[in-house]
């Protein structure tokens, strides 16, 4: 398995940007600190260059759990994915998709009006289970992406987000890109 040093170096560099960020905990006295739980569904496009495929459309799922460090800062942990072929209980030798874990900080400029930066890195896999190919490789990759809160009720909004991730798989770069609408709760 093969690790670019530019991909390795993602997580350490945003951590480092997200700390030494100006404003960091500005505020922290007005807006305790505190959980937020999401899921995002929507679709995208990704590319899989170990398996020889082109982009190709396909759903995306992912999980956050961040924590509010202040207003305007969130770092937490993402679990997410894209489903490029849907795999079978009765057919191994189907199914084939492309996950993350990554590390996340979430930056809101202006905290009241909704708006975030997010970036991020960490581990990412490929798996496929194509007949005589059965490939399951992993490697390191970033992800960059900007969302929406908007408030619906108390401790519940709704988060559209644009995503983009890029990961460094066996000596291949695969590309992802995804539209999601996330269901947040704030504990």
């Amino acid at each position: 398995m093969k690790i670019g040093l530019r991909h390795r170096a993602y997580p350490w560099l945003i951590t480092g940007t997200a700390l030494l960020f100006p404003g960091f905990g500005a505020g922290a006295a007005d807006d305790a600190a505190g959980i937020s739980l999401a899921i995002d569904l929507g679709a995208g496009e990704a590319e899989a260059p170990l398996a020889g495929d082109d982009s190709e459309s396909a759903p995306y799922l992912g999980f956050r759990l961040l924590y509010r460090l202040a207003p305007k800062h969130r770092i937490g942990l993402e679990l997410s994915g894209w489903t490029l072929e849907s795999g079978s209980l009765y057919d191994p030798s189907e199914g084939e998709g492309l996950s993350q874990v990554y590390f996340i900080w979430q930056y809101a400029p202006n905290p009241e009006s909704g708006w975030y930066i997010r970036a991020g890195g960490g581990f990412a896999s490929y798996w496929n289970n194509e007949s005589g190919l059965s490939l399951d490789e992993s490697g390191s990759g970033f992800a960059l992406g900007v969302g929406y809160d908007y408030a619906l009720a108390d401790g519940w909004s709704l988060s559209p987000l644009l995503t983009f991730s890029s990961a460094d798989i066996d000596g291949e770069d695969h590309e992802a890109r995804a539209i999601a609408i996330g269901i947040v709760y704030d504990f």
